[in-house]
């Protein structure tokens, strides 16, 4: 059902895809799946429901219901980017909205706003002229209130930490506060970008870290109860993004199946958390971040187990010390990733870098071992004081260095000027059957 709808919002999306619409319908009936026929007719008018005819350029007063609040990530002047719906012309359409921090409007409320609104990829901009606050429509827990204790998160760890670098490095890591383009760009050009942005690893590494504080405290029911109280918390704080949604659905039902002694797969988990994204907003599907992070998943999923069991693989590992072992994995967990998002990073930024696959060999576990150290050295901080904060900005300064200085000699990229979106599908297609058949030749 996901696949069906993702595939059929995609050829409405982009005009490109139209004809993959008879393919996969063959696909489905070679398959002897034609009931998903019903569910793509459904899913392609939901679209086009939803998406409407697009609005031309032109000045509106509307109603916009703000949804989340960040800091936007300009060179010079600092500007706050509020996303949300705006009601104009009797529908109700994504909106997005910057303002500079001076003088901003809170999100505690919903505004009636003037100004031009202009298409802004799937979704809208609105170049505001005016604002007025309707303070009748408050929100409680709302985005603003996200905002303020954001920014309290952020000044804290500002306050501890002594590098102003690594304490971005942190912020991006914990709060989702990515605010240093500097950051944001060293990590981009060694295709480390997953770090920063918020998924199953960071929603993973707090779990590991509640169990193993609770586990001498609560009963296993009791603690799988405020696992699930921590990570909604914790989904509450961050706000929604497609790799913050996909964990923390992920994450909730396999807690939740847990609790209730319920068999859980992690294929059903992914194809859950997929439909109850696409049917908030079918627009989702052209997110980049979107894409990369269900491509990346999907291809953990599908393909490290058939990796793990191939006879070049090191099947017969039990005599390798631990060391090797994590190596292997590492190379295997590598290896599926970089099969799916190759090609959607050579789509939308056009290149590759090639030492990416070295650099996700220990990053990300040099990444995990210093959230694991933060959220340490803050416990240590508020029960005995701050004596770890040290080790946290030395491991972050090393971590930056690592990233920030690369051996240039085998600093190269893979460039392709345009890749055109229906070999792009095409390839992520391919490889999905590829997995769907590893899968039912397992079963």
């Amino acid at each position: 059902m996901g696949l069906t709808s993702l595939i059929t919002s995609g050829s409405v999306l982009f005009n490109a895809l139209w004809f993959w619409v008879p393919i996969y319908g063959t696909y489905l009936i070679v398959c002897d799946l034609r009931h998903q026929w019903i569910i793509a007719v459904g899913a392609w008018l939901y679209t086009i429901a939803i998406i409407g005819t697009p609005i031309a350029p032109q000045s509106v007063t509307g109603y916009f219901s703000p949804s989340s609040v960040t800091m936007a990530r300009p060179l010079f002047q600092p500007r706050v980017r509020y996303e949300g719906t705006l009601s104009v012309h009797g529908r109700s359409i994504p909106c997005v909205i910057t303002h500079p921090v001076a003088d901003r409007p809170k999100a505690d409320c919903d505004w009636i706003v003037e100004g031009r609104l202009e298409r802004f990829d799937s979704s809208y901009r609105l170049k505001m002229d005016q604002c007025y606050r309707l303070t009748t429509h408050t929100k409680w827990l709302g985005p603003e209130w996200r905002f303020v204790m954001q920014q309290n998160a952020a000044a804290f760890t500002s306050q501890h930490i002594r590098s102003p670098a690594v304490a971005a490095f942190i912020n991006a890591l914990t709060i989702g506060h990515r605010t240093d383009p500097l950051l944001q760009y060293q990590f981009g050009k060694l295709g480390l970008q997953h770090v920063l942005a918020i998924s199953g690893f960071h929603f993973g590494v707090l779990i590991l870290c509640c169990t193993s504080g609770l586990r001498w405290l609560i009963q296993k029911k009791g603690r799988q109860v405020a696992l699930m109280g921590c990570i909604v918390l914790y989904y509450l704080f961050l706000g929604s993004s497609p790799s913050i949604t996909r964990s923390f659905i992920m994450a909730l039902l396999f807690l939740w199946g847990e609790y209730r002694a319920l068999p859980t797969s992690p294929l059903n988990l992914l194809g859950a958390a997929l439909i109850t994204e696409w049917l908030f907003d079918p627009t989702v599907v052209a997110n980049v971040g979107f894409q990369l992070s269900y491509s990346a998943t999907a291809a953990i999923l599908f393909f490290v187990p058939w990796l793990h069991n191939r006879p070049y693989a090191l099947t017969d590992y039990r005599h390798l010390n631990v060391a090797l072992i994590y190596v292997r994995k590492a190379i295997l967990l590598n290896a599926a990733v970089n099969i799916s998002i190759a090609v959607l990073l050579l789509f939308h930024f056009h290149t590759f870098p090639c030492l990416s696959i070295f650099y996700n060999l220990f990053i990300p576990t040099l990444v995990g071992l210093l959230i694991m150290l933060w959220l340490i050295a803050i416990v240590v901080h508020l029960f005995i004081g701050p004596y770890l904060f040290g080790l946290v900005n030395a491991l972050g300064t090393q971590i930056l260095e690592l990233v920030a200085y690369p051996p240039l000699p085998l600093d190269r990229q893979i460039v392709v000027e345009s890749l055109p979106v229906w070999v792009a599908f095409s390839v992520l297609f391919g490889l999905l059957v590829i997995g769907i058949h590893t899968q039912q030749k397992k079963c």
